[in-house]
């Protein structure tokens, strides 16, 4: 059986995993939305009559945004202490003793140090609208994906290798996919399609989405795939005798069936929406014509399973970086 500690450190490393793809999710959604906006006609002319809530019904993600990321890093500071716990095997109130030797001792501290200093450089620029400061902003998450990479099974092949830099890529595809899942659902419950150009900032913004998550899980795939055949080849013991085997092909089904929740949406439901849109976009309403507001609660219903799948996917991500391939 586990030890206590080592479920809580488990449950943290899941809890800012969930964090982390929010914030990413939550900068994609925002990206996404303001050019959405900005291909409609009458987006300026809504703002400029004081309608932006109307018109935006992202304004809150810059918000969600900072307080994702503040509660990542204190997050991240609390996994420190659980990490020096666990390496010292002290007990968990007399373990911040040991905090500075993990730091300055261990390759977990400098990795935690790395993603620490992410967090710092995406919290300063997260409001930034200057492609300087998004710049900065974009850095900053690299940074973090980088110590969660480098603190994880791909270290073991060394610092920089070329199993590290595919863990990191899997880490970012992976937060901007569930991210913009999890975020977008919440954006797409607050659309308004009353109008005409409400209309178009829902249909734009849902290809957004789209084209965003298609390009994400096909990294996830290339990715993971590489990450599992190089785990199986390094195993001293066959995969599924192991927790770690199990894990990872719960992880592997559940991604599995939300990539095919993805795709349904894709080539069966954004067609029928612009199909709608075009239809009443031309004043055509007939029994064979669909309706658009029906399609788009399809959509965002398909979407919201998805996050859900992808918030469990996260969750068995932290638990398989904290559980031994070997089984040992």
């Amino acid at each position: 059986m586990a030890h206590p500690i080592e479920i809580i450190l488990v449950g943290a490393a899941a809890l800012q995993d969930l964090l982390f793809a929010v914030v990413v999710g939550t900068w994609l959604c925002d990206a996404a939305l303001q050019s959405a906006s900005g291909s409609s006609r009458d987006a300026a002319r809504l703002r400029l009559r004081g309608s932006v809530k109307h018109s935006m019904p992202g304004l809150w993600l810059p918000r969600a945004r900072g307080l994702a990321l503040a509660a990542l890093g204190l997050t991240h500071v609390v996994l420190l202490w659980l990490q020096a716990a666990t390496m010292t095997a002290m007990p968990l109130v007399q373990s911040y003793r040991a905090v500075l030797a993990v730091l300055d001792a261990s390759h977990f501290g400098r990795a935690w140090m790395l993603a620490f200093a992410g967090i710092v450089v995406a919290a300063a620029t997260a409001r930034g609208r200057s492609m300087f400061l998004r710049a900065l902003f974009v850095i900053g998450l690299a940074l973090y994906a980088a110590g969660k990479a480098g603190a994880g099974h791909a270290a073991d092949a060394g610092t920089l290798s070329l199993r590290e830099v595919v863990q990191w890529a899997h880490i970012g595809a992976t937060a901007s996919w569930a991210g913009i899942a999890i975020a977008g659902a919440f954006v797409l419950a607050r659309f308004s399609i009353a109008t005409r150009d409400e209309l178009a900032r829902h249909l734009s913004f849902c290809e957004r989405l789209s084209r965003i998550a298609t390009f994400a899980l096909t990294v996830v795939v290339a990715t993971g795939l590489y990450n599992a055949l190089n785990t199986a080849a390094h195993a001293s013991v066959p995969l599924l005798g192991t927790a770690y085997g199990w894990l990872l092909t719960t992880k592997i089904s559940l991604v599995t069936l939300a990539a095919l929740l993805g795709a349904a949406n894709r080539s069966a439901q954004l067609p029928m929406l612009r199909t709608a849109r075009r239809e009443q976009a031309a004043g055509r309403t007939n029994a064979e014509a669909p309706s658009y507001g029906p399609v788009a609660r399809r959509f965002d219903t398909v979407m919201r399973v998805e996050a859900g799948l992808l918030a469990m996917i996260l969750v068995l991500a932290a638990a398989l970086a904290y559980t031994s391939p070997t089984g040992s």
